[in-house]
């Protein structure tokens, strides 16, 4: 809790309670399940996307529907657990699958990040992943507890079912990379032109206005510091708000001013902030007749915007340099740094102390000697 203690802060004081929920990172619309039937009886078979764990690529023009069976030997067997011996670590390890399936189930239906025009629904995967380690552990003390002496010949071929229905599950997964059809892929050195990557490189406070077409004919508008976009630079109390602030309302005004012809002084004020560069990017849709009428009038209006220099297209979109000078970057406050080293001396403290309360200790040792172990089926214990 106390590492979490500055972001849970921070949303209920913007009131913003449901992104806490929100996925860490950057946000990404892709492929996951629907809030429908269809969606969730995947999700109660552990499959997160809509491809079938991704058979439909993998057997294209096959059917799939045998898919989601091959889930059940590990099902089976983990209900089977609070019927064994150590029926307590069987019904823990349903409780927390079951946990982790709800969590799936409710996430799927839950919305509460943007990317620019586009909302994000909260990947319901991490629950899945919890559910699935409660299913394999459950099954697991079913297989070691809950054959007679007579079946634990069966052990091993029961067992070898079960895992090989898994890895034929997760074949399509398994091969992804090898077969050059993997959603994880090498990023780009920069998320901005080389121009502009060159001289962010050596300088954070070269400030670039990054302006975006959108399909409904709406335009997104970010200021990137430096050479590029980077993971320290994403946050899930930009990505997750609602309301807009003072600062994205003026940033709004200034890149409407920009494309537009309403005032004469855009490039003044953005030079003002220490915004050096724009870069007009690609629209995600270029088919999309809004993008694609917004994102030649823009083109238009910045090449006639005096105190713009264009620089060229490049492979990130258009690039213009603001020729005017261009003030320093304004600087965080000083509570800032100060509230920044409270807020890590305090995390760092409680994560040494987790560190040494993990220690073993004489008095520890001692009570972990007097506590009986149990090693194997129910029936060898004593032997």
């Amino acid at each position: 809790v106390v590492l979490f203690a500055p972001l849970i802060i921070d949303q209920v004081r913007t009131g913003d309670v449901f992104g806490l929920f929100a996925d860490p990172g950057v946000p990404w619309a892709g492929p996951q399940v629907a809030a429908d039937p269809t969606g969730r009886g995947l999700l109660a078979a552990g499959i997160p996307t809509p491809d079938m764990a991704g058979w439909q690529e993998f057997l294209p023009g096959v059917a799939t529907w045998w898919v989601p069976l091959l889930s059940a030997p590990v099902a089976v067997l983990a209900l089977f657990a609070p019927l064994t011996q150590r029926w307590a670590a069987g019904v823990t390890l349903l409780v927390i699958s079951a946990l982790g399936f709800g969590t799936a189930f409710v996430a799927v239906g839950i919305v509460v990040v943007f990317d620019q025009a586009l909302t994000v629904a909260v990947w319901p995967g991490s629950g899945l992943s919890l559910a699935w380690i409660g299913a394999v552990g459950a099954a697991a003390v079913a297989l070691d507890a809950g054959l007679a002496p007579r079946l634990s010949s069966a052990r091993g071929s029961i067992a070898s079912a079960a895992a090989l229905a898994l890895v034929v599950l997760a074949v399509p997964s398994l091969t992804a990379l090898a077969r050059e059809a993997s959603l994880l892929t090498n990023g780009p050195e920069s998320t901005l032109p080389a121009y502009v990557a060159a001289e962010g490189r050596d300088d954070p406070d070269v400030g670039t206005i990054l302006l975006t077409p959108q399909s409904d004919g709406g335009l997104s508008a970010e200021i990137v510091w430096g050479g590029s976009e980077t993971l320290g630079g994403q946050t899930t109390l930009l990505s997750t708000r609602a309301v807009p602030t003072a600062a994205d309302r003026e940033l709004a005004d200034i890149a409407v001013d920009l494309v537009t012809s309403t005032a004469d002084d855009a490039v003044d004020r953005l030079a003002a902030h220490g915004v050096g560069f724009v870069l007009l990017a690609p629209p995600a849709d270029p088919d999309a007749s809004g993008a694609r009428e917004l994102q030649l009038s823009a083109t238009t209006a910045l090449d006639q915007r005096n105190g713009l220099d264009p620089v060229g297209d490049t492979s990130k979109g258009v690039l213009w340099r603001v020729s005017d000078e261009v003030a320093p970057r304004a600087a965080a406050p000083a509570w800032v740094a100060q509230i920044a080293v409270v807020v890590g001396a305090a995390q760092l403290l409680v994560v040494v102390i987790a560190l040494l309360l993990a220690l073993p200790t004489a008095a520890s040792r001692r009570g972990a000697r007097r506590t009986s172990r149990i090693v194997g089926p129910y029936w060898q214990e004593g032997t």
